[in-house]
């Protein structure tokens, strides 16, 4: 199955790309999976193979489509990609690099080093040792990482569902969700949403003393991608404690040991740091960024008083982009109308299943019947998403989602009789249905 894999994606590779860079990042990409897939017990690595090649083929190409809206060394959406294409004419280190990571770590230099690094040391032994690197070699770079997320969230679900209907619903994710289109973008935050998802795979299962330290060292590794998600990464070893103490005579002190991880990542100065960041990204990003004109309702929203605000921004932030067909706007080919399509698929998608999981959880008041320790967890994943509410961008967002998505389905399919999950599904959708109305009667 593997080496069909291989060698159909090497085909796509010739025919789309024509690059031997492009083959090299297939073979690695395929190679890797053979090696996670022995990560699975027996009776369940056939099933995880079938999904790894599922979802590498769909990766790849639309990695690749994507790579081709690169036009005169623009994105058609995401424009600040254009920041990594002068890297590819790279044939040796333009900067020290050692003193780069060194800022990085023990300066605390917010200068995504390892990522940086990682990139132009892509470029240059590709130039030198390959051919010439490509916008498609980066773009399939990244989507390597895309493709291992969704592994790891079927790791996940297998804690709490059987083979075959974990295989569908990681299906469903991979495809469906903004996964897709941000694992064809060079950027680091499908890198950040790897790193979380194993993180969250560590959280999840039965606790050991080495996920601590590999979610530490996982930490560690994302500081050199962006600095405020490594440093509250470091949050989930407190998840890993409480569920630890939940099991011995010190279940006690399980609540204090949650606020002082909360106030850990207030007090390292995560949240100040993140919104006078991004503050000063907004300023950057409205003149790259499609859609992101002063005057919409992001901005609008941030004039709201101080705690209304920040509910608003919460709420709005998961129906983003909004209305779901703006992407459409402005297409003028084929790649274009497919980046549009995946930016068109996924937020009418998370819609129903967030405020599905969000409804379920706090009016219907589920959050009891979760351990604490996943509470916690949800808990961090609603602080993650708060604080990155000061520049809207899903991509920021998204390391978490894989902890919604999951929690969403335990409601659905183990928690809500049928016909009460039915419900609540037409009452999200005639939400959706009434503030797309509202948006046509304002906007119109």
């Amino acid at each position: 199955m593997l080496i069909g894999l291989y060698l159909f994606l090497i085909a796509v590779c010739v025919v789309l790309d024509t690059s031997l860079s492009s083959c090299v990042i297939v073979t690695i990409l395929v190679f890797l999976g053979w090696l996670f897939t022995y990560t699975y017990p027996k009776s369940k690595r056939s099933d995880a193979i079938n999904l790894f090649c599922i979802i590498s083929i769909g990766y790849v190409i639309s990695a690749l489509i994507i790579s081709f809206n690169y036009l005169n060394g623009k994105h058609y959406i995401v424009y600040d990609v254009i920041t990594y294409t002068p890297f590819l004419d790279l044939v040796r280190p333009d900067i020290d690099y050692a003193d780069y990571i060194n800022n990085c770590y023990f300066k605390l230099a917010d200068n995504n080093a390892v990522h940086e690094v990682m990139v132009r040391y892509a470029c240059i032994l590709c130039n030198v040792y390959i051919g010439k690197a490509t916008v498609a070699y980066l773009a399939l770079l990244h989507s390597i990482f895309g493709v291992f997320a969704s592994m790891f969230l079927h790791k996940s679900l297998l804690l709490f569902f059987e083979s075959k209907k974990a295989f569908k619903y990681v299906l469903a994710f991979a495809f469906c969700s903004c996964f897709l289109f941000y694992s064809g973008v060079i950027i680091r935050d499908i890198c950040i949403t790897c790193f979380y998802s194993a993180a969250i795979y560590l959280v999840l299962s039965p606790f050991k003393n080495r996920n601590i330290v590999l979610v530490l060292l996982l930490s560690a590794i994302c500081v050199g991608f962006r600095l405020y998600s490594g440093v509250f990464l470091l949050s989930f070893v407190g998840v890993l404690i409480t569920k630890r103490l939940q099991t011995t005579h010190f279940k006690k002190v399980i609540i204090p040991i949650m606020v002082l991880m909360l106030l850990f990542v207030l007090g390292t100065g995560v949240l100040g740091n993140l919104l006078e960041q991004t503050k000063q990204e907004i300023e950057y990003y409205q003149e790259l960024d499609a859609g992101r004109a002063t005057d919409g309702l992001s901005y609008k929203l941030l004039a709201l008083p101080p705690g209304i605000q920040q509910i608003a921004l919460f709420l709005y932030s998961q129906i983003m982009p909004f209305p779901f067909y703006a992407r459409l706007d402005g297409v003028s080919n084929l790649t274009q109308f497919y980046e549009s399509l995946t930016n068109t698929i996924y937020p009418i998608w998370w819609f129903m299943v967030f405020y599905f999981f969000f409804i379920a959880y706090l009016l219907k008041g589920l959050y009891k019947r979760l351990s604490m320790d996943y509470n916690f967890l949800i808990l961090l994943s609603f602080v993650f998403i708060l604080v990155n509410t000061a520049h809207i961008d899903v991509r920021r967002m998204m390391p978490v989602y894989p902890i919604i998505y999951i929690t969403y389905l335990i409601f659905k399919h183990k928690m809500l009789p049928y016909n009460e999950s039915k419900n609540l599904y037409k009452n999200v959708v005639r939400v959706f249905i009434g503030l797309l109305g509202l948006y046509m009667i304002i906007k119109y």
